[in-house]
């Protein structure tokens, strides 16, 4: 009686100070943790967002406000345990307690009938588990590339570095039913998605062919963070599904909201598309997107030309050392970043590539051979490459120079963590531990 008073207490004095549109930001004493809660307030069916692995709330700040300012609709986001602002559980055992706990923070906030979901990423998980406890309550699901079991081979879980909870968690999802048919669902999916094969657009066109009411969206020239790439397209694929769910007269109403959005959107997109054009952000950007498809040529001439023109600029100084890093030329790459931090003195991470270059050693060309060759990672096919004494790692379409700091550890320019090479017990090479996963070496 007592926890039931408290609850009901709890939510008027929430009640009495909301405001519509309001934005509050609040931690939910969740019985021995805390989930962090910031709510664009608002009336009618909420829509819960849920972000994508070592996410945030603020990973969606570039969309919220328009959804609700057209929906009219309560916007919740949160940071899960461990991530944010968020504390641990230290009694959970997985993500069915995660999301239990959710259930019960939603409920003292105030949201225990109807909702929308939106996830990214791993957060697909987390709405999938959600939807199946909640199947009558959750009235639609939008999914921005988001993680399904399908993408998971049985085969290969065992294989692929994962740790405890991660592996624990993939397990979950195989043996979870079907996401309940009824529930009308959006799945945007990116074209260079993170697996870089068709495994990952497979598995989302046959979750897509499950149902009628699910709609499957491929946006195109987009990364993992489609709703970065290209807002537009994830705002109205969440406000044409949450109209889609209202009676008539509500969905109207959003509808008109929307187009009035979309033709003030259109023109201020062609504004800033002629001012753009040519600009210091368009160079940084074409340059990055050369980069990023790995035509390194042409990348390193634009990153040459931006940092020629705006020399004053760290930003551009370290693009261009990164890209120098990338294709081996470790004394150019060094140079540079001494130059960026001339100009930025505080850059914690210029500071840190700076260190780990100074640590770096010569492999001797044995070694250099011994790596040499074909890896594995989920399938996903590596390779190191020896190429003018130096070794090259080639991954999801892309390619980038090898820098060691031991025999066995070494980084790369994209990601500044250390990867280790790894090796039995009787000395022979038998894999790489590749951003905290195990790709295994292909022996012939």
């Amino acid at each position: 009686m007592k926890k039931i008073t408290f609850l009901l207490i709890t939510n008027l004095a929430l009640s009495s100070l909301i405001i519509n549109g309001q934005v509050i930001d609040t931690l939910v004493d969740n019985g021995g943790y805390n989930l962090h809660f910031s709510i664009i307030a608002g009336k009618g069916i909420p829509i819960l967002f849920e972000t994508g692995y070592m996410d945030n709330t603020k990973i969606w700040d570039g969309i919220i406000q328009p959804i609700a300012d057209i929906t009219g609709a309560p916007v919740i986001t949160y940071d899960r345990q461990g991530f944010g602002k968020s504390t641990i559980d230290s009694k959970r055992k997985g993500i069915e307690d995660e999301i239990k706990g959710l259930e019960t923070a939603l409920i003292k906030l105030g949201y225990s009938e109807e909702i929308m979901l939106v996830s990214h990423s791993l957060g697909g998980f987390y709405n999938f588990i959600y939807a199946n406890r909640n199947p009558l309550k959750v009235k639609g699901i939008v999914f921005i590339d988001a993680s399904m079991a399908c993408i998971f081979p049985d085969d290969m879980l065992d294989k692929m570095g994962l740790n405890p909870y991660q592996l624990e968690m993939i397990k979950t999802m195989k043996k979870l039913p079907s996401l309940p048919a009824s529930i009308p669902v959006t799945d945007i999916i990116s074209e260079q998605n993170i697996m870089r094969d068709n495994r990952w657009k497979t598995c989302h066109d046959e979750f897509v062919s499950e149902a009628p009411n699910r709609k499957g969206i491929f946006a195109f020239k987009t990364s993992h963070y489609i709703f970065r790439d290209n807002s537009r397209l994830v705002i109205d694929a969440i406000i044409s599904l949450y109209a889609d769910i209202q009676k008539s007269k509500v969905k109207s109403a959003i509808l008109e909201k929307a187009y009035a959005y979309e033709l003030a959107s259109a023109n201020e997109d062609y504004r800033e598309l002629i001012e753009y054009q040519h600009s210091y952000e368009d160079l940084i950007a074409w340059g990055k997107s050369l980069f990023q498809n790995s035509d390194l040529t042409k990348a390193l001439k634009v990153m040459e030309l931006t940092a020629n023109l705006y020399s004053d600029k760290p930003e551009s100084i370290n693009n261009l050392a990164e890209a120098y890093l990338k294709i081996g030329n470790k004394k150019l790459a060094a140079e540079n970043y001494k130059r960026a931090l001339e100009l930025d003195p505080d850059n914690k991470n210029t500071i840190k590539i700076l260190n780990q270059i100074s640590k770096t050693i010569e492999l001797s060309d044995s070694l250099q051979s011994v790596y040499a060759g074909k890896y594995e990672l989920n399938r996903m096919p590596i390779s190191i490459m020896k190429e003018n004494n130096k070794l090259i790692l080639h991954f999801n379409n892309t390619q980038s120079a090898m820098y060691f700091i031991s025999d066995f550890d070494f980084f790369i320019a994209e990601y500044r963590d250390e990867f280790k090479i790894l090796h039995g017990s009787d000395g022979e090479i038998n894999g790489l531990l590749f951003r905290g996963m195990k790709a295994m070496k292909v022996k012939y």
